[in-house]
């Protein structure tokens, strides 16, 4: 998954904005981590990719370690992991 996410970052032109903005030592929330990936703190920033975004929330979903009885404990646990814009609408 991580791969992906990789490879999805550096097709996002929002993605590279703030990657460049981390090259050349502009204040930013978020960092380059030592794969490669975009991250806030430890939280991956997932880019405006549907296929990418329901990938995740297909797996979160289906894990067999959380149950998600609603969108709201579906958002707190994976906002633990992932961050996007909107996260919390689109997961609901």
């Amino acid at each position: 998954m991580r791969e992906k996410i990789r490879k999805a970052q550096g097709e996002d032109p929002e993605v590279m904005k703030e990657m460049n903005n981390v090259k050349v030592g502009q204040d930013s929330l978020f960092r380059v981590s030592k794969d490669g990936l975009v991250v806030m703190g430890n939280i991956i920033y997932l880019p405006d990719d549907k296929v990418l975004k329901s990938e995740v929330l297909k797996e979160a979903h289906e894990s067999k370690l959380t149950i998600h009885l609603e969108s709201t404990k579906m958002y707190r646990d994976l906002k633990e992991s992932y961050w996007w814009q909107k996260m919390k609408r689109e997961i609901a």
